[in-house]
């Protein structure tokens, strides 16, 4: 469980899911409570979920992802900033394209 939760903000998402309820004050106590009921504890390979604990791991260490999901939440968290990204990137393809053939009807204008 001490993987599960790391931070306050850990202890805010899964008690807005309803997966836990925090009876003891605010998440910063709930996440020192996991934390240190966590230290200290090894746990065996071949437990039921070990398979499924090594598939997350892997998933969640791939640069990629953490890339995309740092991207995701720091600059496309809201449809107006894809919105806007996307309009920025037609205008500069609208706009090459207008430079492209500026620079061809030139050329072939000489010849």
């Amino acid at each position: 469980m001490h993987c599960l939760i790391n931070t306050s903000n850990d202890v805010e998402l899964l008690r807005s899911r309803g997966i836990i309820e925090n009876c003891l004050g605010d998440d910063e106590e709930v996440c020192l409570m996991f934390n240190r009921l966590g230290r200290n504890i090894l746990t065996s390979s071949d437990f039921c979920y070990s398979q499924v604990f090594y598939s997350v791991n892997r998933h969640c260490r791939r640069r990629a992802k953490r890339w995309k999901a740092n991207l995701h939440r720091n600059y496309f968290n809201n449809p107006w900033s894809i919105i806007s990204f996307l309009a920025a990137v037609a205008l500069l393809v609208l706009t090459l394209t207008q430079t492209t053939y500026t620079v061809l009807t030139y050329y072939n204008r000489k010849r």
